[in-house]
């Protein structure tokens, strides 16, 4: 695998995500045990973010985050409790990139409006600046985000390999569904550790 045309793209990594303090670790009676469930994910990927800088492959935060009013907001309505909840706005504890996997100096951050991380976003047009054709693929949710923006890197002419212990969906039935609709049709299914191999060779 050629380390100079790929990027490691870590997706929502954010507190209303997976902090306890966060939107979804504040409503365990909505969210059951989708922050113990995703927790491990975060040392894989920043051992993976580590590996990947030292190889010199480009790291790219993904964020989501939008305005108090939402009207930036680019998914389906949320429910109103969320919108009071103040879920994602920009500026805000839970919109913030987890302490754990801060972005660290020359790594690239894209504030990102919807499930895809392509729209609305100068994200295909760094890629394609830096020359990257493969992406590798960390980060929540594996269902909506990760896999909204596995299909449109697929149509866009990206090779895609998806981590299955550094992406996480909202519980272990829907992470195990969600791989094998990716790698059914639309990239490489890898643990962090596989892929640190296959870039040291």
């Amino acid at each position: 695998m050629e380390r100079g045309s790929a990027a490691l793209l870590i997706i929502d990594m954010q507190n209303d995500f997976l902090h306890e303090k966060g939107y979804m670790g504040r409503r365990p009676e909505r969210w059951g045990d989708v922050i113990k469930f995703r927790k491990p994910a975060i040392p894989r990927i920043r051992a993976l973010a580590q590996a990947m800088r030292e190889m010199g492959v480009p790291v790219v935060h993904c964020q989501t985050m939008w305005g108090a009013d939402y009207v930036d907001c680019g998914i389906p309505p949320l429910p109103d409790d969320d919108w009071r909840e103040g879920f994602l706005v920009k500026g805000s504890f839970g919109a913030r990139i987890l302490d754990e996997l801060a972005p660290q100096p020359g790594d690239i951050v894209i504030e990102s409006k919807c499930f895809s991380k392509f729209p609305y976003t100068p994200l295909h047009l760094i890629l394609q600046n830096k020359g990257v054709r493969t992406l590798i693929f960390t980060g929540v949710d594996t269902a909506a985000c990760v896999e909204s923006t596995v299909r449109d890197a697929t149509a866009l002419g990206y090779h895609c390999i998806i981590t299955s212990d550094g992406t996480r969906g909202r519980s272990p039935h829907l992470q195990e569904v969600a791989e094998e609709r990716i790698a059914d049709l639309f990239g490489a299914v890898m643990t962090c550790e596989e892929v640190t191999k296959l870039f040291r060779e």
